[in-house]
């Protein structure tokens, strides 16, 4: 998972509890998921659940229609017997699959059984990176409780990062309200996002059946499996391929790899960890 998840919690005196993500076929593990969830449910009597995605990042995997089905099933059943709050991470959903990008329609038996927030990166989807510009969206019916909610986002915000950032909020207003920015950003974005596909599909084509990794069809990051990954980045690094070291894994940024050296970061990464 993105590591700063972790750090969110230990900055408000919270823990993180996590599931084994994949089966050994590589589809998503719902039984894990629903084995974490019920512990929660039943040891402090409430749960916020981050879902990363589309794209998540670091694997690039992408729910498809039978696992967000699934999942949905058991917010639905665990809700019944304590508050459960779904956060759904899209930062990156602007650059995946457009196959995915329709996953909103799955939260709608959600509504009025468990809360549904949703994280959105404008700083990633409008091509500012750097600037840290987001929203937090929350899907609340009632206006009574859609105040009280907006209140205390408002009074969390304020005490911890304070403000978005001026000038990242002014940009992303223009180019949200002028309909020729508006045409000229998403002309960019597509362009960047046809760019990322190729590279996708250069290492599916390189890496399949040579890598263990999981689903990758769109987003900036892929994560291969391998048994010591401080010690494969470590000989990665000799050989000028950088990659970030995780548990059990390698996080590969296909976001800064051309896609004519794609062949050979496999090639190496193939080397090291087989």
């Amino acid at each position: 998972f993105w590591g700063p998840y972790q750090t969110l919690a230990d900055e408000t005196e919270r823990a993180v509890t996590t599931f084994r993500m994949f089966r050994g076929d590589g589809s998503l593990n719902v039984e894990a998921y629903d084995h974490s969830l019920e512990g929660l449910v039943r040891t402090q009597g409430r749960a916020l659940v981050f879902l990363n995605d589309p794209s998540h990042n670091p694997t690039g995997y992408s729910m498809d229609d039978r696992e967000w089905t699934e999942l949905v099933s058991v917010l639905l059943n665990r809700a019944k017997h304590a508050p459960v709050t779904l956060l759904v991470d899209i930062a990156y959903a602007a650059y995946g699959s457009p196959k995915h990008r329709d996953f909103a329609r799955h939260l709608l038996p959600l509504f009025g059984h468990v809360q549904v927030l949703i994280a959105w990166s404008a700083s990633k989807a409008f091509t500012h990176y750097g600037l840290r510009v987001g929203a937090l969206l929350a899907c609340v019916a009632d206006s009574t409780d859609r105040a009280d909610v907006q209140a205390g986002l408002t009074y969390s915000c304020r005490g911890t990062w304070s403000n978005c950032n001026r000038g990242g909020l002014y940009a992303v207003t223009r180019m949200l309200t002028d309909e020729a920015l508006a045409k000229s950003v998403i002309a960019e974005r597509n362009s960047i996002g046809a760019m990322l596909t190729k590279r996708v599909d250069r290492f599916n084509a390189c890496a399949r059946g040579k890598l263990d990794y999981p689903r990758y069809d769109g987003g900036f990051f892929v994560t291969v499996f391998a048994k010591d990954a401080t010690q494969s980045a470590a000989q990665l690094r000799e050989r000028g391929v950088y990659v970030v070291p995780q548990e059990g894994a390698l996080r590969v940024a296909l976001c800064s790899v051309p896609e004519r050296e794609i062949d050979t970061m496999v090639s190496a990464i193939e080397d090291v960890v087989t």
